[in-house]
């Protein structure tokens, strides 16, 4: 792995009045090479999760970049799209999902903000999660859609997978007295109204 050949990588793709950072932009250029479009693939946040994007939200370091390319034995974008296939969520084992799920939510901030604002969670949570892991899915959205609630919180995008996979979908199994967030709360409510009406 040459280094000299993946510092030229990254300053191609790198912010211009920042070049020691990769931003959305560029790492969506280089989903797009990839033929992944970086609006809807939960790939195009599989790949700054792989190359250990953690330093600043909606960003990737050029240190983070060559060391994550570097892990991946890979010096091309062309090398990276041969990864692709493994970049599926479908194929993450649960501890390993939880970690990418965290990863989205703490990579979608904005600056030094620590909540999502609602609409983006609603946008965002249907390309991160599927049915399969989640299966509340729908009907949260749904009840994001008419609740009151302006922003999310990691600990309420933490507890809506966790509750997703441990609540039966007609909620009868819900323990009030748990440590959920009152959002959950106020979701069980919601989805309880719903099958009555049903």
């Amino acid at each position: 792995m040459s280094e000299k050949k993946l510092n030229a990588l990254f300053d191609s793709f790198s912010d211009p009045e920042d070049p020691e950072s990769m931003d959305l932009e560029g790492i969506g250029r280089i989903c797009e090479e990839m033929g992944v479009d970086p609006n809807t693939d939960v790939r195009a946040l599989v790949v700054p999760w792989k190359l250990g994007a953690v330093k600043r939200p909606g960003c990737l370091a050029r240190e983070e970049f060559v060391a994550g390319m570097k892990k991946l034995k890979k010096d091309t974008v062309k090398g990276l799209g041969q990864l692709l296939p493994s970049f599926d969520t479908g194929f993450l084992e649960r501890d390993e999902f939880r970690d990418f799920y965290k990863f989205a939510f703490r990579f979608s901030l904005e600056g030094t903000k620590r909540t999502l604002e609602k609409e983006l969670v609603m946008d965002l949570l249907p390309i991160v999660v599927d049915e399969n892991r989640a299966p509340h899915l729908p009907h949260f959205l749904l009840f994001l859609s008419a609740c009151e609630h302006k922003v999310i919180t990691l600990d309420q995008w933490q507890s809506f997978l966790q509750f997703s996979q441990t609540t039966a979908l007609d909620c009868k199994d819900f323990d009030e007295d748990g440590a959920w967030p009152i959002l959950l709360d106020e979701y069980v409510e919601f989805r309880l109204a719903q099958l009555v009406k049903a």
